[in-house]
């Protein structure tokens, strides 16, 4: 009995550190993608158990809530990634308001707009496994 219960506890653990370990790898490729974008306005982002934070220079913040995210498109290509909420406004942005997006948009050149919403995808699938 003793050993099952500690195989149960030793695989738990195990679950749980791949999994901080997988989203943990993912959100430190996205904030050294966002030091080198739109220079540095976005990022670092963080997360806590119910939100993906986001903040901005001058020391502002928007979140998204992770439970809410559907996921992130290329909008306009070179310039524009979102993530979307699945129903209904699940982003506060800087000011407090509610909206249905969380936006990553630049006029600089080189926004390789394909990869970084790729890489906001696989850290949104790691978030809810």
């Amino acid at each position: 009995m003793k050993k099952a219960i500690l195989t149960f506890i030793t695989i738990i653990a195990f679950t749980n550190v791949t999994f901080s370990q997988e989203y943990e790898e993912h959100l430190t490729t996205i904030n050294s993608f966002l030091r080198t974008f739109d220079s540095g306005y976005y990022g670092p982002l963080s997360v806590d158990n119910d939100y993906i934070y986001c903040n901005i220079k001058g020391g502002k913040q928007s979140k998204i809530l992770i439970s809410e995210i559907s996921k992130a498109n290329v909008v306009t290509e070179n310039k524009k990634v979102q993530i979307f909420c699945k129903n209904e406004d699940c982003v506060t942005g800087v000011t407090g308001a509610k909206y249905k997006t969380m936006s990553f948009s630049t006029n600089d050149s080189g926004f390789n707009t394909t990869e970084f919403a790729f890489l906001l995808n696989l850290l949104i699938d790691s978030l809810r496994e």
